[in-house]
């Protein structure tokens, strides 16, 4: 019997340092067993952005992730190229420079191997907008916009731009054009005057043609110049002004622009898409529309599939957006300049795609629903493609 006892103390006792080993080794992972467990090591680090762009002030946080995922020691420390212009504390970066485009580079070390991550910081300056002058324009400063909440996907704008607070009409068009090609001509909604609807049913050449005739009409001139400041040119020496013939004929037009490739001529043109886009979100970052970042809003904004009662409607009837634009999101879609392609994520003065099938539009129109009337929606046509829901608003730069 006393025999058959030890024999089971022996077996308990192997058990119990077996349960021991695995409970030992239960933090897994690669290590050298030691006295405290297994110790993990540091292999890397990485930061949720590599550059970001903000403005003086303005705050944010960046976010180490440490590799692997179950190394012993996750400590880092944080520190600034130039506490000038970017500081850090756990993580936390604040812009404290005060001059535009200055960068710092923060960094992130492990406690661990010293193993580094960095970021690039740039101070910039988010566009402003005046108030509407006479002809209702609002004059849209340079600057760089963050389109979403982090701020890593932005456009920079090197020259202020004046855009119209409304689309065009059809008065407009018709004391331009000479004739009113809208497929909504008739029974305005009850209140509304007819005449100040959007014009619609043209296409991308003919709205092309319009900035055109309207700058010759109003004998838009730069400075002291003899000569009417056109845009748009039926050729590539800009010697000869696109025409309504060259709409009609649909020829594609050549854009002036100067030494640097920036457009420079100040007579009436068509926006771009990222001139657009800065106008519509107002100073509003993220996924928004046009005056809002609230869905359930979208109506006091925009005429739009939930209350449209399927047709246009007079021009700035509904709220403003942040830079005092009407009809940004909603009414009518509005050509841009810009080839449909693919769009940068951080670009300065873009003017689209170098080549493409189909021409931009931005804004929604009244038979759509509201995920269309994001102002970061966007959409394609071919040039010479017109319909009852497309439009297009005025843009002029500014000297």
């Amino acid at each position: 019997m006393k025999k058959m006892t030890n024999v089971l103390a022996f077996v308990a006792s192997l058990a119990l340092a077996a349960s021991g080993l695995a409970c030992k080794n239960n933090a897994g992972g690669n290590g050298t067993v030691g006295g405290g467990g297994t110790t993990v090591s540091v292999t890397g680090v990485k930061l949720n952005y590599s550059q970001i762009y903000r403005e003086q002030g303005e705050s944010f946080t960046l976010t180490a992730t440490v590799e692997p995922s179950n190394a012993s020691n996750k400590t880092v420390t944080w520190t600034t190229s130039n506490g000038s212009i970017a500081t850090v504390d756990n993580g936390t970066v604040t812009m404290t420079g005060s001059t535009v485009w200055e960068s710092a580079t923060i960094t992130c070390t492990t406690a661990d191997g010293g193993k580094t991550a960095t970021c690039t910081v740039t101070v910039t300056q988010k566009p402003t907008a005046s108030t509407p002058d006479a002809n209702g324009f609002v004059t849209i400063s340079a600057g760089s916009m963050p389109l979403d909440s982090d701020g890593s996907y932005h456009v920079t704008l090197t020259k202020a731009y004046m855009m119209c607070d409304h689309e065009v009409t059809q008065k407009e068009w018709k004391a331009v054009m000479g004739n009113n090609p809208s497929s909504f001509s008739s029974d305005p909604a009850s209140g509304e005057v007819q005449e100040n609807r959007p014009v619609e049913n043209i296409t991308w050449y003919e709205a092309i043609a319009y900035c055109n005739e309207r700058t010759e009409k109003e004998n838009i001139k730069r400075g002291s110049s003899s000569d009417i400041d056109y845009v748009y040119f039926s050729d590539s020496a800009f010697t000869t002004p696109y025409t309504k013939d060259d709409a009609t004929s649909n020829k594609l037009p050549y854009m002036r622009v100067d030494a640097n490739g920036k457009i420079d001529a100040t007579g009436y043109r068509l926006p771009t898409e990222a001139e657009w886009e800065i106008a519509a979100r107002g100073g509003l970052t993220g996924d928004v529309y046009a005056g809002t970042g609230d869905v359930n809003k979208l109506g006091d904004y925009a005429w739009y599939y939930g209350n449209s009662d399927s047709k246009t409607h007079e021009v700035k009837k509904k709220k403003a957006n942040g830079y005092g634009l009407y009809d940004m999101s909603g009414n009518v879609w509005e050509w841009c300049w810009d080839w449909y392609g693919d769009y940068a994520t951080s670009a300065t003065d873009p003017t689209g795609a170098s080549s493409g099938s189909y021409r931009v539009l931005r804004g929604s129109g009244w038979g759509y629903y509201a995920s269309y009337c994001r102002a970061s929606n966007r959409r394609g046509n071919s040039p010479a493609s017109y319909f009852n829901y497309l439009g297009f608003r005025l843009v002029r730069t500014v000297q």
